[in-house]
């Protein structure tokens, strides 16, 4: 999703309830906040894309690594992260192992070199640990800064937001990791591929339910933290 994709693909708010309305409005202002593109002139370190709707964050997330190697002097680390896309579904859906030999076969990635940047991180279980082990990756210099997510709009507050707060968690309130975000733009219509979860313009409502359950818990990042992060990241560019 680009920053006006909104136009381009429209959220279906004539099939919203006005308590739905609300809670829309909620995670569009998340959003927002969170949604921070990588600016042009900088060269990326990583490119992180987590597992989850099928394979369908495959494709933007190769754009981007592929794009990234062809223009910087230094081409990114690709990093797949998520033991699972779905844990309900047989042998957990599509696991960072799966994707990534996706990505091998079909992602023509003839170079060696390129290969050898993909960075398997098939243990983590949820966003949480998403975040930690990613950043571990950092305290072991395998990767560099800035990061780049690409993830589906509907979970990109609550992904974004969980990174945030391990940011802080680490780094305090002068944070240095610059953590920008490629949002997928998928049909809102239509149903996330293979997992029992429905269309995804659902997906929202579910999802504030958990940023508000993982808030409290102090695994996601609250608002104003958000917003500090990201007048920070703005400031920074």
């Amino acid at each position: 999703m680009t920053e006006n994709s909104f136009d381009v693909n429209p959220y279906p708010l004539s099939l919203l309830t006005e308590e739905q309305q609300v809670v829309y409005g909620e995670w569009k202002e998340l959003f927002e906040i969170c949604n921070n593109p990588p600016p042009k002139d900088i060269e990326i370190g990583i490119v992180i894309v987590p597992t989850g709707d099928w394979l369908d964050r495959v494709k933007p997330a190769l754009n981007a690594f592929k794009q990234y190697a062809r223009t910087q002097s230094i081409p990114p680390r690709l990093v797949i992260t998520g033991k699972w896309s779905h844990a309900e579904m047989p042998s957990g859906g599509a696991s960072a192992e799966k994707v990534a030999r996706v990505m091998r076969l079909f992602g023509r990635i003839a170079d060696k070199t390129l290969k050898d940047r993909i960075i398997i991180e098939g243990v983590s279980e949820h966003a949480k640990a998403q975040a930690q082990n990613i950043y571990a990756l950092k305290e072991h210099d395998k990767i560099k800064d800035p990061w780049v997510i690409v993830v589906s709009s509907y979970h990109l507050p609550r992904l974004v937001g969980s990174f945030i707060k391990n940011i802080l968690n680490e780094e305090g309130v002068l944070p240095k990791t610059r953590l920008y975000t490629i949002p997928v733009d998928l049909p809102w219509t239509k149903e996330v591929p293979r997992e029992p979860r429905g269309v995804r313009w659902k997906q929202i409502f579910s999802e504030m339910e958990k940023i508000r359950v993982y808030q409290e818990k102090g695994d996601v990042a609250t608002k104003e933290e958000m917003l500090e992060y990201t007048n920070w990241l703005r400031g920074a560019e």
